[in-house]
């Protein structure tokens, strides 16, 4: 069970990255995503 809950979560900020995409090559755009995805990596694995 928690595993698919953490694959549902790793998918969801797969399709963040790729939403943002078109904007990724700019300086904030590239940091805000990694904020982004280290800010959710924490919530999914350090509470579980």
């Amino acid at each position: 069970m928690r595993r698919s809950i953490i694959e549902q979560h790793l998918k969801m900020i797969y399709l963040n990255v790729l939403i943002k995409q078109e904007d990724f090559l700019s300086e904030f755009n590239y940091l805000e995503t990694i904020r982004d995805i280290n800010r959710q990596y924490d919530e999914i694995f350090l509470t579980n």
